[in-house]
């Protein structure tokens, strides 16, 4: 599942939501299948946290949350039961109560993922079990939901949604092929592109997207040898190249990308020695550090969030099913893993 909080970050939302305030809030599927959250008591990186509190459900795979136009976060899963998407959200102005669960039908594989229109209303992706990628979206911000739709892309993993720096989103796949697939709204919010390929070929992995400080997506991949290899738009809101480059490295699962405050990219990946894995590039819109450890016991991809006052927080399951975390408190410089306890 590819991870993100808020403007710059990993295009599709992840398993970390951002109140309206500025605080965190991490949700995780708990030993007892149910879907459990944590949040900052205050919102800065130095906060302390609540304990661990029970949203009930029945979870497969990973939540995914979102922020609708009001600021209120909504948590989508797979509902284990009977494999539908369902959703809980935020009570009136964002506090911490939340609504009955909701089904929005449909029959899913793996975990879904979200973005938000050009125009705020949520839209949700996921892997149907006729192998399709569906979705469904919000008929108005903050308002009831469509049908299902059909979107023309080959899909074996999760889809992977990315909003456009003019607000058209795009969908990318990994289609089972070793190649990376996409289609996109066109115009912006009325029916899709059918699916093209970006090439690849020997991807082993679903990809993350992101957008640079100027304003276009890149997109990372994990290859089958376990090294990480990115393609770029040519221009905002415009076509790719289409050149692979690599980024070397030795990593496993899905990616996580950030911008930080000064523009650049952040990428992190739970490396085949089990620490977090991290790569920069090395000025706002420009080519890319070697990797480095940050240490650590990683357990599942790594997902990242900024904190209010503007430093990236990375998060991760550990070996021992506690959720951890670490704060980059100046460039370059981190404080360490923290725990936030099991869910």
């Amino acid at each position: 599942m590819v991870t993100t909080v808020g403007t710059g970050f990993a295009t599709a939302y992840s398993w970390i939501g951002k109140n309206a305030d500025g605080r965190l809030e991490v949700f995780a599927h708990g030993v007892d299948t149910a879907l459990h959250h944590i949040y900052q008591l205050t919102p800065d990186g130095d906060s302390d946290w609540s304990s661990w509190e029970s949203l009930g459900g029945t979870l497969t795979g990973t939540p995914v949350i979102a922020p609708s136009a009001d600021g209120r976060l909504h948590a989508f899963v797979h509902w284990g039961d009977d494999a539908t998407l369902r959703y809980i959200r935020q009570g009136p102005g964002g506090n911490h109560g939340w609504s009955q669960w909701e089904s929005l039908g449909g029959a899913m594989v793996g975990s879904p993922a979200v973005a938000q229109d050009s125009d705020a209303r949520l839209e949700v992706f996921v892997h149907s079990t006729g192998n399709q990628v569906q979705h469904i979206w919000q008929t108005e911000p903050d308002g009831g939901w469509s049908s299902w739709g059909t979107i023309e892309v080959a899909e074996v993993g999760d889809p992977v949604p990315a909003p456009n720096a003019d607000g058209h989103l795009e969908v990318f796949t990994n289609d089972g092929d070793g190649e990376i697939e996409h289609a996109w709204q066109r115009p912006l919010i009325n029916g899709w592109k059918i699916g093209r390929l970006l090439g690849g070929g020997d991807v082993a992995d679903d990809p993350a997207v992101v957008q640079n400080d100027d304003g276009r997506l890149e997109l990372f991949v994990r290859f089958t040898d376990n090294t990480v290899w990115h393609v770029w738009q040519t221009a905002a809101s415009n076509g790719w190249t289409g050149k692979w480059e690599s980024l070397g490295g030795s990593v496993l699962g899905v990616q996580a990308p950030a911008r930080n405050n000064g523009g650049r990219l952040e990428l992190f990946g739970r490396g085949t020695d089990g620490t977090l894995q991290y790569a920069g590039q090395q000025g706002a819109n420009r080519g890319w550090t070697r990797w480095a450890s940050l240490g650590g016991a990683l357990a599942g991809d790594p997902a990242v969030a900024r904190n209010a006052d503007g430093s990236l927080d990375v998060f991760a399951r550990a070996v021992d099913g506690s959720i951890q975390h670490n704060v980059e408190t100046s460039p370059g410089d981190w404080s360490g893993w923290l725990s936030l306890g099991t869910p």
